[in-house]
């Protein structure tokens, strides 16, 4: 199956449209009006979106999301710059991870605000990660790997005895112990107050997600 970008690619080889497959670095000099074409088109489209929020017309904002990646992808292919989904998602790595470095700045210099609009640019980064890998399951799948994570408490005694006795037997742990938090019962080290697994514990089984 062709990429959105190889599609726009016939479109623009088709209506003779520029298909540049090369960077076109001296774009500046040689066609100064490319660029500011193009961002006209794309700002275009994004009005159209809002527009059709506003108005809480789904079927507009879906034809304004698809013609917002058609025009970026032209706008690729008349400035050389390749948009498949690997340089995609290289792209989009490499914004997470300069994020994460502004979120450490934002802690280092104390700003709180700086900090929050850091946490909710990383959530959007993994979700836009997440459906540029194909995981149309994400939701299922973070619920599995909730469901995994919360079977590392235990729900009744006899739970609680066998993974303490577990963890004696094991002997990596000093005082293994539990709490109560509402109905469950939490195993932990008395003497580190690092969490234990309960001894039932089960990893997440995201196979199942792509069988």
């Amino acid at each position: 199956m062709l990429s959105h970008y190889q599609l726009v690619g016939i479109f623009h080889d088709v209506f003779g449209h520029p298909l540049r497959t090369e960077p076109y670095l001296d774009c500046f000099d040689k066609d100064p009006n490319i660029v500011p074409f193009r961002m006209s088109l794309i700002k275009e489209e994004l009005d159209e979106y809002k527009q059709a929020q506003k108005e809480n017309n789904i079927i507009e904002q879906a034809d304004a999301l698809c013609d917002a990646v058609y025009v970026i992808h032209g706008a690729g292919h008349c400035l050389g710059i390749k948009l498949d989904n690997q340089n995609i998602q290289n792209i989009m790595i490499y914004d997470f991870e300069e994020e994460i470095k502004n979120f450490e700045l934002c802690y280092q210099n104390e700003i709180f605000l700086g900090m929050a609009i850091s946490l909710n640019k990383l959530l959007n980064m993994v979700h836009s990660l997440a459906k540029q890998n194909g995981f149309h399951k994400f939701d299922e799948m973070f619920r599995e790997v909730h469901r995994s994570n919360m079977s590392k408490v235990c729900t009744n005694m006899e739970d609680v005895n066998m993974s303490i006795a577990f963890y004696k037997k094991e002997n990596r742990y000093k005082n293994p112990s539990y709490k109560i938090k509402n109905d469950y019962y939490v195993i932990y080290d008395a003497e580190t107050s690092k969490i234990l697994k309960n001894h039932k514990w089960e990893t997440p089984n995201l196979k199942q997600f792509f069988l």
